[in-house]
């Protein structure tokens, strides 16, 4: 049943994307859509040559993103834009070659990203190798070096041609081909190390993490004219001088020394080995009350520290009356991941991530945190938009899908009046049965039965965009009444349906005409205001044309995809604020594995990713690991189900 809310997730997410309905379908008068510019990608002629690269970037690039491409540059601190780190792992694990290409051609103006187009084509795909490999160390590509000749150059061949001995009934690719490679990110090649495809089997078991990510960049480095080497004439590469007083390394390194050696001013990076080095530091904070009142006496601040996945150490230190609090000798590497939790009247309240790259050497970092008073006060939401989708695969039921999106305006906690109590309450179409929600299950803590339907036991900070996403089934015999309750006032109500084959009645809504969606024409349906006393009142009957359905075909993308779904409009709160005791985010799994507890695990963890809690690597790694557990037990059921 999982698998139609997250196909019809896909319908209501594609309407996310504008304030409004009206707004979307309407265009001001006069209006005319601009007609998109079309570049297509020119691919290399020959390998890419990332010495030449090395150059051409301390030139053209290192001004603004740094001879390391930190994003630390003598010129960065004049835009008024954050520059893109594009030197470290997780911006460029995720990167396409081809993308990038685009991106140095074209440019981006509204970031402040000029076109290099004075650059020739060569010329900008040179630039583009060296600036992917700004994140790997020659340590990284020498051992990875080791790992390719045992375990693939007997198919790959030496150069990653597809001429290994044992290539000749297989269907090798030919790397030397520009274009193939020039398509996939490191974070794919990872994927396909682990997972394996076609007569490449997987080596999730015989190679490390480490390994496996450190033979993605050796891979890409094939593509180039020096693979499995640094670029060598990085050493006579002279970045722009820095003006007196910048974090920028000195104008005599090179681009090359400056990434093999810590930044001054900041926590070291990797020494020799690839090992993180640990230094030690402050980290210190304030906590204001964003109501304006008094902190409670006896507050403790919890630093925690993280490695990958794995919480390293939690320290725990006062917090005075003026709400100071302050951690010395702290433990920091480049790799590790901290923030700071404070608990006041029951509600955990955290710190933005912080990064132990980001940490000056010298200097105390500082990790402030607002907290709020508590009201139970439901009026102080406000109901933003509410979502309904109709989806007929079942013929004997129809599924109710609805997301409900509602923000805080308020400078005040919102949360149940009893620990354990429900804040929300959703009154259910009677006979609704099946009820499953997209980030939880009815008994787990914050979603709690009720006679008439179910109640969210959740405390909410203030913050714009909170969403609850749920589907039910209804009986239908191409005929049903139905009413639609909110526990808030809503301002406006989106509804679609399949546009043939499908008839809606209702006094409140209004047609808003047709889109087109994953292939599916849909009709939709508006409405003002909805009370929460007055709920919305429709009939539905006939049944969608054949074609007009959302197909399964459409929920197998989405079946890893949907954790951004969660995100929009900045539904990251649920991690950040919620009632002690109660887990944001799932991530361990129990010893009877479901697919939708590993799902739940991934969307968890994709929020993690997205909210600056987890590295690149850790996050690959912790992904990789959870997809395969994930189609264990989806091919052990598709075992089950045929015998």
């Amino acid at each position: 049943m999982k698998r139609s809310i997250l196909a019809a997730a896909a319908v209501v997410l594609f309407f996310l994307s504008a304030c409004s309905l009206a707004e979307d379908i309407t265009p001001p008068p006069g209006y005319q859509a601009p007609t998109p510019s079309v570049n297509e990608t020119v691919y290399p002629i020959v390998p890419p040559d990332p010495a030449n690269g090395a150059e051409i970037f301390a030139e053209k690039c290192a001004p603004c993103h740094g001879v390391d491409g930190r994003g630390n540059g003598s010129m960065a601190a004049n835009l008024s834009v954050e520059v893109p780190a594009i030197g470290r792992a997780e911006v460029a694990l995720s990167a396409k070659p081809s993308e990038w290409f685009d991106l140095v051609t074209n440019g981006r103006m509204e970031r402040s990203m000029p076109p290099f187009r004075s650059l020739t084509d060569r010329e900008r795909w040179d630039v583009v190798a060296y600036t992917l490999s700004l994140h790997v160390t020659q340590a990284q590509l020498d051992l990875a070096g080791e790992v390719f000749a045992q375990q693939c150059q007997s198919c790959h061949g030496e150069q990653g041609l597809g001429d290994g001995p044992q290539a000749a009934n297989l269907a090798v690719p030919d790397w030397s081909v520009q274009e193939r490679l020039a398509q996939l990110s490191e974070e794919e090649l990872f994927q396909v190390i682990t997972t394996g495809a076609g007569s490449m089997p997987a080596y999730r078991d015989a190679l490390s993490d480490e390994q496996r990510l450190a033979l993605a960049a050796y891979v890409r480095s094939l593509t180039f004219t020096s693979p499995g080497k640094l670029a060598s004439a990085a050493a006579t590469a002279t970045p722009e001088p820095t003006p007196a007083g910048t974090d920028e390394p000195s104008t005599t390194q090179s681009a090359a020394e400056t990434a093999a050696v810590p930044e001054a001013g900041t926590a070291p990076t990797a020494d020799g080995t690839g090992l993180p080095v640990t230094v030690t530091a402050t980290i210190k904070g304030t906590v204001v009350n964003g109501s304006g009142g008094e902190l409670p006496a006896g507050l403790e601040a919890n630093l925690r520290a993280f490695d990958g996945m794995q919480e390293a150490a939690t320290l725990t230190a006062p917090i005075s009356a003026d709400g100071s609090y302050e951690f010395n000798d702290v433990e920091v590497n480049e790799n590790r991941v901290f923030m700071v939790t404070v608990s006041v009247n029951e509600v955990d309240y955290n710190s933005d991530p912080l990064h132990g790259s980001d940490i000056l050497a010298g200097q105390a970092a500082e990790l402030p945190i607002t907290v709020f008073d508590v009201s139970t006060d439901l009026a102080l939401l406000r109901g933003d938009r509410l979502h309904v989708f109709f989806d007929f695969t079942d013929p004997a039921n129809v599924q109710v899908v609805e997301l409900f999106i509602f923000s805080n305006p308020s400078q005040q906690v919102v949360a149940p009046a009893d620990a354990g109590g429900a804040l929300l309450n959703f009154r259910l179409p009677e006979g609704a049965l099946d009820v499953q929600f997209q980030d939880g299950q009815l008994g787990d803590g914050i979603y709690v039965q009720t006679s008439d339907g179910f109640g969210v036991a959740q405390a909410y900070a203030p913050a714009e965009g909170y969403q609850i996403l749920f589907a039910y089934n209804l009986p239908y015999d191409r005929k049903i009444d139905l009413e639609l309750a909110v526990p808030i006032d809503v301002a406006e109500s989106i509804v679609m349906v399949p546009q043939d084959g499908v008839r809606l009645k209702s006094d409140a809504l209004t047609d808003a005409g047709t889109r087109t969606v994953q292939d599916v024409p849909l009709r939709l349906y508006t409405s003002g205001t909805i009370s929460s006393g007055t709920p919305l009142k429709l009939s539905l009957s006939g049944r969608p044309a054949q074609g007009a359905r959302v197909s399964a075909g459409s929920t197998t993308t989405l079946f890893i995809g949907i954790g951004a779904f969660a995100l929009v409009a900045g539904a990251a709160a649920f991690v950040l604020v919620r009632r002690k005791g109660k887990p944001a985010a799932r991530d361990e799994i129990t010893e009877e594995e479901t697919p939708d507890a590993l799902m739940d695990a991934i969307i968890a963890l994709d929020d993690q990713r997205r909210a600056g809690e987890l590295g690149e690597e850790a996050y690959l790694v912790r992904r990789s690991e959870l997809k395969q557990r994930l189609e264990a037990v989806l091919a052990k059921e598709s075992k089950k189900d045929s015998e």
